[in-house]
């Protein structure tokens, strides 16, 4: 096994075909799929099944001008994030935070719609962020079990990964049901193309996409949640930290951003 930590290297090794590398996949995702007969993830396929799984998705996420349209629904989840953090003399757990917003912003851009990650009024978190997190704390577990034997057995700490991936699915299966049911209401309606213009919708895209199915859909979207959030939570830390350690870099990039400000204002 290699191991890469140099960004230019691991540029490289990502930007290469898929059919050049195989990814390492995850053994309690594997055996889940394989007990429950359910649908994998990208993050568990390779060469053409993950490049067919790859595209549709990525054409309705990854384009400028699609990126774009996406930006007022995720600008409101920003600007609730930024009042959330003003109300708190200190910040205990910043991987926390960053996980309710980044859970909020996926919620927000595959379901269209608020999850309540951030409403401070709570007890208690919202079920999905409460889900994500119990599964990714049981990835990290089971990763570095010396001795996998959820493999072979249903272990109880394997019952407690199904009961939450399932869970997780019911959700998302739900949600998908009450979207198809809005839309082809509004669609009856001869309103569809007008919502659509005022909101975009990345369940629609998917949804009409005739590549994909629903399972597949349904898929798609706990990927999100899943290594989405994980990722994008990871990276915001590594970058935070990185800018408050380094206040010269802090400067610069506040500097160029004001610039751009005023660019735009223009």
């Amino acid at each position: 096994m290699v191991i890469l930590s140099h960004p230019d290297y691991a540029k490289t090794v990502l930007q290469a075909h898929y059919e050049q590398h195989e990814k390492i996949g995850f053994d309690i995702s594997n055996i889940f799929h394989k007990r429950t007969k359910t649908t994998k993830g990208m993050v568990l396929l390779n060469g053409q099944e993950w490049a067919e799984r790859r595209k549709p998705a990525q054409e309705k996420m990854l384009r400028p001008a699609v990126v774009a349209s996406y930006v007022p629904l995720i600008e409101s989840v920003t600007d609730d994030f930024i009042k959330v953090l003003r109300k708190k003399t200190k910040v205990d757990d910043l991987l926390y935070e960053l996980l309710n917003y980044t859970t909020e912003s996926v919620g927000m851009l595959t379901l269209n719609k608020r999850l309540g990650c951030l409403d401070t009024e709570k007890n208690t978190p919202a079920v999905v962020a409460s889900i994500i997190r119990n599964v990714l704390d049981m990835f990290q577990e089971a990763l570095f079990m010396p001795f996998k034997s959820y493999l072979y057995f249903r272990t109880p700490f394997y019952k407690r990964f199904e009961e939450n991936m399932l869970k997780f699915g019911e959700i998302v299966n739900a949600e998908l049901a009450l979207q198809k049911d809005f839309l082809t209401k509004l669609q009856h309606e001869g309103k569809l193309d007008e919502y659509l213009e005022k909101e975009p919708n990345f369940m629609y895209s998917l949804l009409s996409d005739s590549r994909v199915t629903d399972d597949q859909v349904n898929s798609i979207v706990m990927d999100l949640f899943g290594a989405g959030i994980d990722s994008s939570a990871n990276t915001l830390v590594f970058l935070l930290y990185q800018l408050a350690v380094n206040q010269d870099k802090q400067s610069n990039l506040f500097e160029e951003i004001k610039k751009l400000l005023v660019i735009a204002k223009h």
